[in-house]
């Protein structure tokens, strides 16, 4: 059984050279892919520098993407097509740097052995049969530099059944490439549970271990397999530039037996019966070697993954001996809770690596070794499982990306990749936000707000999915309402801000269309209704799917309008309009409730819709107030009377009216006294309810005790009807304004009516002197 989720990144010879950078941005691009995606970076047929996306699902020819850097959403022709039948693992890389092209080789194993295209966009396909029957297909493939030059390294695991020898395989694709055959390094190791035998997956691991390796500057392998690691490790450096002079021997660390590693191998609190998923060469001791970290534990992370290491002394042989010894637990590494998936980055400077934790659903950027301390950059990673992690070119940035395979617990994997930082990202964010619904068949405004602080960008929208192709480019699309004409859809858009370095941000709303017509009311206030003495007249304004090429029939209703009455009603396919009065004897029924416009639609097919438009009611010019005060300042602690008088505009009673009094500088010293009008005291002391506000000719009067506060200080009244409708302009005490003296008073018609502003100032002052 093939391993899933195997992934392979280019291992060219300049890999070491990576800038000595681990800064990543916090949110990363995502890019589709399936399931079981294979991915390879490298310069395979872009212009320019830098790496492409390659991203394939095996078996057979099944192409899913192929992008450029510095512009990872356009899809474009892949390079030679993969061949047909193969197994899977691609592996892109310059096997023969001396003949090096401007584009990299792409190698795929087969059933049989491998095939490859030197030069990823060659159309000439060499395949080289390596007698791999009759196992099945290989469980892992990738490179590393057993040489000065990339070389293929393939696990082969036990054919199905149990049978056969599992061997790791060395191919040197170097004299391949001139025309000769591919030479090839079996390895027969001791132990060896691979993919079969439950593990999610294996991998090789190029880093550099072994004393010999390091001084080289060669790679040693490492494939984590289930309770252990199989590990190809250099004795002495090569001798020449060919498989033959390699000196390599193969070491295992674990075992085959749960019952002996949990004896002999493993931490305390950690428990038999997991697998490695993944490997590094970091001093995890502070001796100056670095030992070999794993990250061991169960795919699920239940019970909690570990992050553990074999000890390296410089003999080889010393990362067979056990036990393992654990990291977890360092106060350096106190963010680690629950490592899955682990890879080394090769940046330059300190040891940096990667870990997937899956508790915390964040990768951790680690950096540094047991000697320096480590240091810890937590990168988000919500709802996936982080399979596999490598660095690549693949924004236009001057330092590598993080690239990451991530599949989510349901749906497509997807590849994400987290931009170095030293290109900032645009930011970008709808204004205003999206609705939850959208009307059928009506045009929908949507907008956003995008800037970036060092790039050119461009803002582009897209329609029924995120990777879909740009409908509208700019900060603003109305999408056109013959999008919007099916019967329970949803609107998916997307709205994404790329800059010219390939960096870019998202932000998508799924919006429901609803069938309901629009409703409006035409001149006056948006949505409000003006009620001014003497009776009000309205307007009011339905669409029914304009765009959609229905004929609607409309039918009008209200709630809460006693006594409205109809003068005209004019409707066509998808419009109605119907003029209305609200006589005046009305307005006490009215302004107890909350009233509202209604108007259903069915189009000519059955489909139907309702709309409710609440009406604001501008009643602020029904009842005058003034308001008296009988001294024109207050030291603190001085008393006076605030006088309220009300009276109506109308020609009815209108019941339940509200009267409150705002105070601000002073201080309420006793009951509200009410003349006029049967009252109950209101929510606050200076807040009465009136049983009825007499109709136009009679007055109510509020006299209110008040005390000065010692600071400048103001006062007013408002009057609300029993449901809520303002009755005067708001009170809203300010600062106070300049007066004659002897006169506190405000009152008098229109916008002014119901605001006194009381001068309490200076007097104190010159009192206490």
């Amino acid at each position: 059984m093939r391993a899933p989720l195997a992934l392979s990144a280019a291992v060219l010879a300049a890999a070491a050279a990576w800038p000595a950078r681990g800064q990543f941005q916090a949110t990363p691009l995502r890019l589709p892919a399936t399931f079981y995606a294979e991915v390879v970076a490298a310069p395979l047929k872009g212009p320019g520098p830098g790496d492409d996306l390659l991203v394939s699902e095996p078996p057979g020819p099944a192409y899913v993407r192929f992008t450029w850097r510095r512009d990872l959403l356009t899809t474009r022709p892949p390079p030679p097509p993969q061949p047909d039948p193969f197994e899977g693992y691609p592996v892109a890389g310059r096997f023969e740097p001396a003949l090096a092209d401007a584009t990299a080789d792409l190698v795929y194993t087969t059933t049989t052995g491998v095939a490859a295209f030197f030069g990823a966009d060659s159309p000439v396909l060499h395949d080289y049969p390596l007698g791999f029957a009759p196992f099945t297909s290989p469980a892992a493939v990738g490179s590393a530099r057993l040489l000065p030059r990339p070389e293929l390294v393939v696990l082969l695991p036990m054919a199905d059944g149990g049978t056969g020898t599992p061997e790791i395989i060395a191919v040197d694709l170097a004299s391949a490439r001139t025309g000769g055959s591919a030479s090839t390094l079996a390895f027969q190791p001791d132990y060896l549970r691979s993919a079969q035998d439950g593990d999610s997956e294996t991998r090789v691991f190029p880093l550099r271990l072994s004393p010999a390796a390091i001084a080289a500057g060669v790679d040693d392998v490492v494939l984590p397999v289930r309770q252990g690691a199989v590990l190809l490790l250099h004795r002495t450096a090569p001798a020449g530039t060919t498989l033959a002079d390699l000196d390599l021997v193969v070491v295992t660390t674990g075992t085959d037996s749960d019952a002996t590693l949990a004896r002999d191998w493993l931490p305390p609190g950690v428990g038999a019966g997991g697998s490695c998923f993944g490997a590094a060469a970091v001093d995890a001791d502070g001796d100056g070697l670095p030992d070999l970290v794993l990250s061991y534990g169960r795919d699920s992370g239940v019970p909690a993954n570990s992050l553990v290491y074999a000890l390296n002394t410089g003999d080889p042989a010393s990362l067979a001996t056990p036990p393992w010894r654990s990291l977890t637990g360092r106060a350096d590494l106190a963010p680690l809770v629950n490592p899955l998936t682990l890879v080394q980055l090769p940046l330059g400077g300190a040891p940096t690596m990667a870990i997937f934790d899956r508790t915390l659903q964040e990768i951790l950027i680690v950096r540094g070794d047991a000697r320096s301390g480590f240091t810890v950059r937590q990168l988000s990673a919500p709802g996936v499982t982080v399979r596999r992690m490598f660095l690549a070119d693949v924004v236009g940035s001057p330092a590598p990306d993080l690239v990451a395979f991530a599949v989510p617990a349901v749906g497509r994997g997807e590849v994400w990749v987290y931009p170095d930082a030293d290109d900032v990202a645009p930011s970008l964010a709808f204004d205003p936000a999206p609705p939850a619904q959208a009307l059928r068949g009506q045009d929908l405004p949507l907008a956003v707000a995008a800037s970036d602080p060092d790039s050119a960008f461009t803002v582009s929208w897209m329609s029924g999915g995120r990777l879909g192709a740009p409908v509208a480019y700019g900060s603003g699309w109305t999408v056109p309402g013959s999008l919007l004409c099916g019967v329970g859809a949803t609107l998916d858009v997307t709205a994404r801000a790329t800059d010219d370095l390939g960096v870019f941000s998202e932000e998508t709303a799924t919006i429901a269309v609803v069938a309901r017509p629009s409703l409006r009311l035409l001149g006056g206030t948006p949505d409000g209704l003006v009620l001014p003495p003497g009776g009000a007249q309205g307007l009011a304004e339905g669409q029914a799917w304009p765009a959609c090429g229905r004929t609607a029939t409309f039918t009008w209703g209200e709630a809460g309008l006693p006594g409205l009455v109809e003068n005209s009603l004019d409707s066509d396919a998808t419009s109605s309009r119907r003029a209305f009065t609200l006589p005046e004897a009305s307005y006490p029924g009215v302004l107890a409730g909350l009233p509202a416009l209604t108007l259903s639609a069915v189009d000519d097919l059955g489909a139907s819709g309702a709309a409710t438009l609440p009406l604001e009611l501008d009643a602020s010019g029904l009842v005058e107030v003034t308001v008296v005060v009988d001294r024109p300042a207050l030291a603190q602690g001085e008393l006076a009377v605030a006088t309220v008088r009300l009276g109506s505009r109308l020609a009815v009673a209108l019941p339940g009216v509200r009267v409150a009094v705002r105070l601000s500088g002073l201080a309420q010293a006793g009951a509200v006294q009410v003349t006029g009008a049967v009252a109950t005291p209101g929510a606050s002391g200076a807040e009465v309810v009136l049983d009825a506000l007499p109709a136009l000719g009679g007055q109510v009067t509020l006299a209110i005790p008040i005390r000065g506060l010692g600071v400048a200080g103001a006062a007013s009244a408002e009057a609300r009807s029993s449901g809520g409708h303002r009755l005067t302009p708001g009170a809203a005490p300010g600062a106070p304004r300049a007066r004659l003296p002897g006169c506190g008073c405000a009152g008098g018609q229109g916008g002014a009516a119901g605001l006194l502003a009381l001068l309490l100032a200076g007097l104190a002052r010159r009192r206490a002197t």
